[in-house]
């Protein structure tokens, strides 16, 4: 992939230094391993003790990143890529366990309607909106004058 150039042919300067790439890599793939050891260690079944505080905080937070991100493409505030990243991001693990931990057939059926219909739509919505604002954002960059912010 090509670097992303100025008008005058010049890269432009890094969001984010080369280092953060190679560490977050080198975690991805130490991470495989860890991984491997816990789909076989892990029971198939387990009882939480406090299942419904869990469920209740993660949606708390589904729901502020929703309000967040909402607001913030609204009044075309900085940050609503990332904020739409992360919700769209969090639908996707909401449709993820309430799919898997559902107890009974018509419980799975409700979770894989809503999944369907509902968390895995929103999610490729934000994340959707979180490519295209960073995209503008970088075309925004791209067109500056050397030295203006």
């Amino acid at each position: 992939m090509a670097r992303i150039r100025s008008d005058s042919g010049e890269p432009l300067a890094r969001l984010v230094p080369r280092w953060c790439g190679t560490l977050l890599l080198a975690l991805g793939v130490l991470t495989l391993p860890w991984t491997a050891g816990l789909a076989v260690m892990l029971p198939s079944s387990e009882r939480s003790a406090h299942y419904d505080i869990s469920w209740t905080g993660f949606d708390l937070l589904l729901c502020g990143l929703l309000l967040h991100t909402g607001w913030s493409i609204a009044r075309h505030r900085p940050g609503g890529e990332l904020s739409a990243a992360m919700t769209g991001t969090l639908l996707v693990v909401d449709a993820w366990f309430d799919v898997l931990s559902a107890p009974d057939a018509a419980q799975l059926l409700t979770a894989s309607a809503m999944a369907l219909l509902v968390e895995l739509p929103l999610a490729a919505l934000c994340l959707w909106i979180a490519a295209h604002r960073g995209s503008a954002f970088l075309q925004r960059e791209r067109r500056a004058p050397q030295g203006e912010p």
